[in-house]
């Protein structure tokens, strides 16, 4: 079905722009229901400060280091309401020093503003010391709770409407000014503060369930007897045609020596193939267009313990 919006000359000079995506029905409607509630203000009145990240060629990743007491914080590692900490990488303290204006403090609110654009995530006590790339945007403040902001960013309306404002063809992305010019809904002091303790909930369950799932991991690699497990490399190995065919494979990688040796290890132990506990069946093919000839399929499985 097509859709469509007439938009006045006055509005294309207020956003100053003319790109029929940024009046989408979808963002109109949005940002109508956010200044119908009366309580909202665009972000550059609320008091506060936007920081950019150093320009990329102030730091060479090729410095990391592996002493893990200076964070960068890239791109890449600001997720929808948290920072990513699996993946850390780690700077030498001269550099921490020498780039020290864009260290971040307890209570930033990181955005994504190159790559995967309009994540916004908060920082807590866990990050600092750190610093951030050229690819994400700093709002310090004290005049808005910043849980509840972060919040309200990742929320439909924030997340919609800063993809609103992206910009670009082929390098996309979004700058300070149309950050500025996002509308925020500002609820009550009591509200704020409520969805804020929520966040603070959710991460304390997030953190508790990492902790589970490393105990659990390790459980079960002592069960396995795996925990110790290396393998060898080997550069070369020998495999029976019988082997491929019995397989349906016929790629190196699927006979690396280390696969068997683990399975061997795991056959001293109660061990089931997928198939004796499970049963597959196959779903229905997704056809696209006769050109494209992409499917998708679908299994479901039918556990039978």
């Amino acid at each position: 079905m097509i859709t469509h919006s007439i938009v006045q000359k006055s509005q294309l000079e207020t956003a100053c722009r003319i790109d029929a995506e940024y009046f989408q029905l979808e963002y109109v409607r949005l940002e109508k229901e956010i200044y119908s509630t009366g309580s909202c203000k665009r972000w550059k009145d609320i008091e506060g400060r936007f920081i950019t990240g150093p320009f990329g060629s102030e730091f060479n990743v090729e410095n990391y280091t592996s002493d893990a007491e200076y964070r960068y914080v890239r791109g890449k590692d600001v997720k929808k309401f948290f920072l990513r900490n699996d993946d850390n990488v780690y700077i030498p303290k001269k550099d921490f020093e020498r780039l020290k204006k864009y260290s971040l403090q307890e209570g930033d609110i990181l955005i994504s503003v190159v790559g995967t654009m309009g994540n916004a995530a908060i920082v807590d006590s866990s990050v600092a010391p750190a610093i951030y790339s050229c690819k994400s945007t700093v709002f310090r403040t004290d005049a808005i709770n910043p849980y509840y902001f972060t919040a309200y960013l990742n929320s439909q309306y924030g997340s919609k409407l800063l993809e609103r404002s992206v910009r670009g063809a082929v390098q996309t992305g979004l700058n300070i000014d149309d950050l500025k010019s996002l509308p925020i809904f500002i609820p009550s002091q009591k509200a704020q503060d409520l969805v804020a303790s929520i966040v603070l909930k959710a991460r304390q369950e997030q953190d508790r369930s990492k902790l589970l799932y490393s105990q659990a991991e390790v459980l079960l690699l002592e069960e396995l007897a795996s925990k110790d497990f290396k393998p060898e490399e080997t550069l070369s190995y020998i495999v029976n045609l019988s082997d491929i065919k019995t397989a349906h494979r016929a790629d190196a990688e699927y006979f690396q020596p280390k696969y068997e040796a683990l399975i061997r290890r795991m056959e001293e132990k109660h061990l089931m193939l997928l198939g004796d506990l499970v049963s597959l069946k196959k779903g229905f093919e997704l056809r696209w267009t006769p050109l494209s000839r992409q499917f998708f399929k679908i299994f479901k499985l039918h556990f039978g313990v």
